[in-house]
Formats: C-alpha cells, sequence, structure tokens
C-alpha cells in the first residue's frame, strides 16, 4: 500500500530531532509500535488517548468517530476528565470542517462549540486520513500549565496524523474480513445448492429407471 505525508507532519517530525524538553521520545516510539499492531477500533483509542495524557497531562480528552466510516465495527464515544454533555455525539461534527488544530474559542457559535466548553474542551484537532475525516480530537487545558506550546501542539498534530492512518488501516481491515466472510457464505450457498441439485436429479433419475424397468415388466407379463 501506496503511503504519502503532508508537509505539516513532516515538519513536525524534523523538530523530535532536537532535545526532547517534555520526555516524549519514549512514549512516541512506544505509541509507534502499538499502533502498527494488530488490534480493535477501541484499543487503538485507548492507545492514543493514554500517549497524549503521557505527554501532555490535559485536565479532559474527547476522541469521537464519525459513524459512518465504522459502520463495521462501531466505536463508542471515548472521554477523559469531565463528561462530556450525553449529546456531544449527536452533534453535528463542526471538527471536521476545519483543516489543522484550533481553539475551540474560534469554532462559530453552535450547539457543538458550546458542548465542547462544558466539557472543557479548549483544542479540537480533525482526525484525516487520504483526504476523509474520520472524527476528531479535544483536549481540555494542561493540568499544570496555562496553555500548550507550539512545540506540544505538534506533537498534538503528528499524534493524530499517525492514530488517523491506523484508524483507517484497521477500518479498512473490517471490512476486508467482512467481504471475505460474506463471499464464503456465499460460495457454501452455492456448492450446497449445486449439491441439492445434484441430489434432486439423482433420485429423478432413479425414479424415472424403476418406471421403466416396470414398464418393460408389464409387457413382457403380456406376450
Amino acid at each position: 500500500m501506496a503511503c504519502w505525508f503532508s508537509t505539516r507532519p513532516l515538519a513536525a517530525m524534523q523538530r523530535f530531532f532536537r532535545p526532547d524538553p517534555f520526555g516524549s521520545d519514549q512514549v512516541l516510539l512506544t505509541f509507534n509500535k502499538k499502533i502498527l499492531q494488530p488490534s480493535t477500533t477501541s484499543v487503538l483509542l485507548k492507545i492514543i488517548a493514554d500517549s497524549l495524557r503521557q505527554i501532555l497531562d490535559p485536565t479532559s480528552l474527547i476522541i469521537w468517530l464519525r459513524e459512518e466510516p465504522f459502520k463495521m465495527e462501531p466505536p463508542s464515544l471515548l472521554w477523559i476528565g469531565r463528561p462530556p454533555p450525553p449529546v456531544i455525539d449527536l452533534l453535528e461534527d463542526d471538527a471536521c470542517y476545519q483543516s489543522s488544530l484550533c481553539q475551540v474559542s474560534r469554532l462559530k457559535n453552535s450547539a457543538f462549540k458550546t458542548s465542547l466548553q462544558q466539557a472543557g474542551i479548549v483544542l479540537v484537532e480533525p482526525i484525516i486520513a487520504y483526504g476523509e475525516c474520520l472524527g476528531w480530537l479535544g483536549l481540555g487545558s494542561p493540568r499544570y500549565n496555562s496553555g500548550y506550546s507550539m512545540e506540544q501542539r505538534n506533537l498534538v498534530e503528528l499524534i493524530v496524523y499517525q492514530a488517523a492512518l491506523a484508524l483507517s488501516n484497521r477500518r479498512l481491515q473490517t471490512e476486508l474480513k467482512s467481504s471475505v466472510t460474506q463471499l464464503r457464505r456465499a460460495y457454501q450457498q452455492i456448492i450446497q445448492t449445486q449439491e441439492n441439485e445434484r441430489r434432486q436429479l439423482a433420485e429423478t433419475l432413479h425414479d424415472e429407471t424403476l418406471q421403466h424397468l416396470a414398464d418393460v415388466s408389464v409387457r413382457l407379463g403380456l406376450l
């Protein structure tokens, strides 16, 4: 499978060759290893959340995936910290219309924005893979700082970018597995139908043969 990288994630990667002020290198290495391993969507969400929590320690964190791309394996809303309003997963996913990490305060006024603010979310990032928005990530304020630095925001964008690819690949694997299962069932049905037709034909031929023999026997008896 061909992979491509936009200039924004590449620029974020280049920053990691400098001295690591957040102790994030080991967390990123572990994150990269984990998301490459076969796992369910819910496990992938937990890996993403744990990595961001270790690096940034946000007061709140929400990961929401659109229902449409994940029909084969519907994930649940994942949150850490202050519980989000119960309607947040029913609202229009305005975050998907953003191109990158942005402040919630800059979103247009809507029920979506209000729900994020009620959940303590200050930053929101779309989860995009191959041009398709899969959902969004929301972060609350850092627990021990007034805000996130530019390097921390770059870390968020890098993790979300890699996570988006992993989630997209997981979805494709699930759909492929489902398609293979359906093909196997269809094949078994065809085989069973052919077997039933063969048996029916054999029974018909057997009955016709017996009938023919009976007719011959009757005719011989009349001679």
